[in-house]
């Protein structure tokens, strides 16, 4: 790899001994329309199919939401697919519409979306009509890929998340547009619609990849469905490439994986990373996170990501061994207008707690100009320059011409490491505003 100039400050030393969304939601009504039949719309093209929806009352003063699934149940694809939905008092007058818009430019024959809006309407609404609108077109042929929740698993911060699969079923690159959860309780009314991340926009034909979604604080209770809108295209260049993977568990026996992640691209990017941790060839949990700012064409940064607790994340199988554990790790990249700038750095403190390394860093802005998301990266690296440990940490989104902020970098640490004998290297960078 040829060399590249760092737009990081360093400092190399040795280091000496040491949601609820909708938690609380009301079902007021619901309405279930006979089997969807299209019906003529005021356009001669378009057409309506009565939509399924739940009418909830929010945890927000005054905000009601409507909770459906929109679904193509015609013979053709729907082109500009769009919900028509209509709010109703208790005389049936109606008191709000609204047209939402699909996130996507298609819906395929056979396809749903699950939708989400809320309303403030005046007075309290009684019951809702909802209708899947559009203009026929002729259908592209077979579903484009499949979408399905694998596990719940609790994070670190104590909240459930779900892990799921999404699987390419063409033979070509395949593009996701939008993906979301449907929750539904044990009597089968829908409790919640939240969004989902996949690990990667573009899918290649049998190479499944993983996606999480935060769910509310009654997740695991919930029955989930995954829906995804997607179009077949041609496979963008990723740009960045994951390098030298180590995995490690911490005393507590608590999985992270460390790694290199390098720009081989010519422009700077943004990347999101996600870790999938397989257990017996199992996928029991997974974990993302965005680096803070963009990294520069040919530079290269090592990070960590943790897993959920040992016991978080449940077992692979009835035994009660602990399964063999790996992980997948993967990077999706937008190209970023701006490279970093190199901001003076000061290491004036650290702490290990438990299996963390707590490493206090000073960030300073030049006299003559602001920062954009001043940040710190640092690695533990063993006796031979092994890569050990990684963490990073921001400051205030914007630190203004010649002040410092102090910036806490939590690294995990790996289970029986003798802090006496390792050295850290710290780096800090942030954007030109």
């Amino acid at each position: 790899m040829p060399a590249t100039t760092s737009p990081w400050r360093t400092l190399t030393t040795a280091l000496p001994l040491a949601a609820a969304l909708l938690a609380g939601c009301r079902t007021t009504s619901r309405l279930t329309p006979s089997p969807p039949t299209a019906i003529l719309d005021a356009t001669p093209t378009g057409i309506e199919i009565p939509s399924h929806a739940n009418l909830r009352e929010s945890n927000r003063p005054s905000e009601w939401l409507v909770l459906g699934i929109a679904e193509n149940t015609g013979e053709q694809d729907l082109q500009n697919p769009r919900v028509l939905i209509v709010l109703r008092d208790e005389a049936g007058n109606e008191i709000a519409r609204r047209t939402a818009p699909l996130p996507a430019d298609r819906l395929a024959a056979g396809a749903a979306w699950p939708y989400r809006e809320p309303f403030r309407p005046s007075p309290a609404p009684s019951s809702v009509e909802a209708y899947l609108m559009g203009d026929p077109i002729p259908p592209e042929g077979t579903p484009l890929l499949k979408a399905e929740p694998v596990r719940v698993f609790i994070d670190d911060h104590g909240l459930p998340t779900a892990l799921g699969r999404l699987t390419n079923l063409t033979n070509e690159s395949v593009i996701i547009e939008a993906l979301r959860l449907v929750g539904s309780d044990s009597s089968g009314d829908l409790s919640t619609v939240v969004d989902a991340e996949p690990a990667l926009v573009a899918l290649h034909p049998d190479a499944p990849v993983p996606f999480l979604a935060g769910l509310p604080v009654n997740g695991a209770d919930l029955d989930w469905e995954a829906y995804a809108l997607a179009h077949a295209g041609a496979m963008p260049r990723s740009g960045a490439e994951i390098l030298d993977i180590e995995y490690h568990d911490d005393d507590q026996g608590n999985p992270f994986v460390t790694a290199a992640l390098h720009n081989t691209s010519p422009v700077p990017l943004w990347i999101r990373l996600t870790g999938l941790m397989i257990g017996d060839e199992a996928w029991l949990a997974g974990v993302a996170a965005e680096l803070p700012i963009p990294l520069s064409p040919g530079e290269l940064v090592r990070f960590t990501l943790r897993g959920p607790g040992a016991n978080s994340a449940p077992s692979s199988s009835d035994t009660s061994e602990s399964p063999t554990m790996a992980w997948q790790l993967f990077a999706e990249t937008e190209a970023a207008e701006r490279s970093p700038m190199p901001v003076a750095l000061e290491v004036i403190g650290y702490e290990p707690v438990g299996s963390t390394l707590f490493l206090r860093v000073r960030l300073s802005a030049p006299v003559s100009a602001a920062i954009e998301r001043p940040t710190a990266f640092a690695t533990i690296n063993g006796p031979d320059g092994s890569l050990l440990s990684a963490g990073w940490s921001s400051g205030p989104i914007l630190l203004g011409a010649g002040q410092d902020a102090v910036v806490t970098v939590p690294i995990p640490l790996p289970a029986d490491l003798d802090l006496t004998e390792v050295q850290f290297d710290v780096r800090a960078a942030g954007l030109a505003p």
